[in-house]
């Protein structure tokens, strides 16, 4: 891939995308999601033929005439870790959040092995991401 498309994607990450994490269905550990909401369905599956991931529907235009309908690809765990390493070197506003995605996913142990430690720390960088995204901040 292109160090062009890696610096485009990080555009897009930094200024429209969201980098954070939640607790994993079923198992005991936070999953890593990175996204990006926009009504431009054509830029979001650029991003999915490149580092993969889902689109689908985000919001229905709303009852306003101006508003359009909002898409949303997503991304996550390993495929989300791969996607920050690729484009980390052209972030700027969300490059903490990259690092506090690398660390969660560092924390990330095999499947069915559970350490409440390791949990507790995947808490913890859950919660910082969450203050980090937090609106008016």
């Amino acid at each position: 891939m292109k160090g062009t498309e890696k610096a485009y994607a990080a555009g897009l990450i930094d200024g429209e995308g969201c980098i954070h994490a939640v607790d994993a269905k079923r198992s005991h550990h936070c999953a890593l999601i990175v996204s990006v909401t926009n009504t431009d369905l054509d830029m979001l599956f650029w991003l999915q033929e490149r580092w993969g991931g889902h689109v689908k529907l985000h919001g229905p235009a709303s009852h306003k005439r101006n508003c359009k309908t909002t898409w949303q690809w997503a991304i996550t765990s390993k495929a989300a870790e791969k996607l920050l390493r690729d484009i980390y070197p052209y972030l700027r506003t969300k490059r903490l959040r990259a690092e506090l995605g690398f660390r969660l996913r560092a924390l990330i142990g095999k499947r069915g092995d559970f350490d409440p430690a390791r949990y507790e720390a995947q808490q913890d960088v859950k919660v910082a991401l969450a203050g980090l995204n937090r609106r008016g901040v």
